[in-house]
């Protein structure tokens, strides 16, 4: 399963039984480029782990579906919140099987209240990341499992 897209030369490897990375090249002009990178890993529940950017999401979306039907991926992870990890988070909870549990459904008042304040905050720093009024930070620390 290498090339998924040969217009952008998204591309899939299997790095270990179960676990795919999905790579997608960017030349800059004048040369030199980078990639951004997405795991995804098969099993009874799969997981995506960085979303990529929101204007990538239909590269990324076809190289999911060229492993296993989207509508089969039940969670997203991310290492922080910055949009080439999670800004196409939206998109994903609208074509898979990931949804967002309600922050009072958890299992303590506690986690609840600190699952409210982070999707608060992912929907305002996506949502700023979006309209291109923030300019690149260092990392937000914080790993989060949808």
């Amino acid at each position: 399963m290498p090339i998924t897209n040969t217009e952008s030369g998204t591309n899939v490897h299997e790095v270990s039984d179960g676990i795919y990375r999905i790579n997608t090249p960017v030349v800059m002009k004048g040369g030199g480029g980078f990639s951004f990178n997405q795991y995804l890993i098969d099993d009874d529940h799969p997981l995506l782990f960085h979303t990529g950017p929101r204007k990538m999401f239909p590269l990324v979306h076809e190289a999911v579906k060229s492993i296993l039907p989207v509508k089969r991926l039940r969670y997203i992870a991310f290492s922080h919140l910055e949009s080439d990890e999670c800004g196409s988070l939206n998109e994903w909870l609208i074509h898979s099987a990931v949804r967002l549990r309600p922050w009072y459904q958890s299992r303590t008042l506690l986690t609840g209240l600190l699952e409210l304040w982070l999707m608060v905050n992912l929907f305002l720093w996506v949502n700023i990341a979006y309209a291109g009024l923030m300019p690149h930070i260092r990392h937000m620390p914080g790993n989060v499992v949808f």
